[in-house]
């Protein structure tokens, strides 16, 4: 993958799930927050939780440049 002038100012989103002892979740969680705090102060959380339910992922087709 090859990189060109401006490509890591553009903004884009990240997912992720993970499944696993909460304890374990609990400090994923605190660990994130840590980094984002350190090393990431412009990256915002923009939705998280924990929970015993299955997760679905939903891709919206439709205008990109919607939040």
């Amino acid at each position: 993958m090859s990189l060109e002038d401006g490509d890591l100012d553009m903004r884009v989103r990240f997912g992720l799930i993970a499944y696993g002892r909460l304890g374990d979740i609990l400090k994923l969680r605190m660990r994130i927050r840590e980094l984002i705090e350190r090393d990431c102060q412009d990256l915002k959380i923009v939705y998280h939780t924990i929970t015993a339910d299955k997760i679905w992922i939903r891709k919206e087709v439709g205008d990109r440049e919607q939040g």
